[in-house]
Order: C-alpha cells, then structure tokens, then sequence
C-alpha cells in the first residue's frame, strides 16, 4: 500500500503494547489504593447509610447504550486513523456522485443506452406488444428471443 504498511503495523504494535502499558499500570494503581483502605483486624469499619435513588434516576435497562456508543466511536477513531478519515469512503474520494461537482454517470454511454432500453420497454408494454415469453420463441415480429 503505496510503502505505507510498515508505518501502520508499527504504529498498531505502538499503539497495542501503550495500551498494555496503561492497563497495568492502572492495575497496579488500583491495587495500591485497596491496600492503603485496608482496615486493621479486629476494628470494623465505618457503617455508610444507602439511600435509594428516587423513581426514573439513572439508564436502567439501557444503560447499555453508553457502552455501546463508546465502542463505536474507538471504531470510527481507528477508521479515521487507519483510512484517512472522512471523505474516502465506499464511493472513493467523490462519493457516489463520481467526483468533486461531478454527476456521476450522467453524460455516458451507459446512460444513453439505459434511456434507449427504457424506452423501447415503455412503448411496448403500452402498445400491447408483447415480446417471446420463452427464449426461443418466435415473437410478432418474426424474429427468435435469442441475441
């Protein structure tokens, strides 16, 4: 990919072995800080009153949907990354509209042939004429179903 690939393995493996990094050391971190609440033997703790949470606080069941965004957006962050963020997406660099301004297929031959076809269908099905229903039939015309 254009010399490019290299670059983008190294800075996946970077960008992996970071993440590794910062989970251990917030593994550690927390480990500390359980240590440091630690509450002698034979001492109790500190009783914390709970009260509920009033009718309609919080996601509930959709509390889900937080995750989820998130994980779509680390994907898009990557597909920005990784593919040059937007503007290059299924269509190319112009979209499905064939370019900065462009129309797409307007103007070409095959627009031209589609419209002839279309139009050859349209008079026929209101004319009445009806075409060989079974390649190799032989229509109104006399002429067999085969190009």
């Amino acid at each position: 990919m254009y010399g490019r690939s290299g670059f983008r393995l190294l800075l996946g493996l970077l960008v992996v072995i970071g993440a590794v990094a910062l989970g251990v050391g917030a593994y550690q971190a927390g480990l500390a800080a359980g240590a440091a609440q630690v509450v002698a033997p034979g001492t109790t703790g500190a009783v914390v009153p709970y009260y509920g949470h009033p009718f309609g606080f919080g996601f509930g069941f959709f509390g889900f949907l937080g995750t989820l965004l998130f994980i779509f957006l680390i994907f898009a962050v990557i597909r920005a990354v990784a593919f040059g963020g937007r503007g290059r997406g299924w269509g190319g660099p112009g979209g499905w509209s064939g370019g900065p301004g462009g129309q797409g297929w307007r103007g070409s031959p095959w627009e031209s042939r589609a419209h002839d076809v279309f139009e050859d269908w349209h008079r026929k099905a209101h004319s009445g004429e009806d075409g060989p229903s079974t390649p190799g039939q032989t229509g109104q015309s006399g002429q067999t179903g085969q190009a």
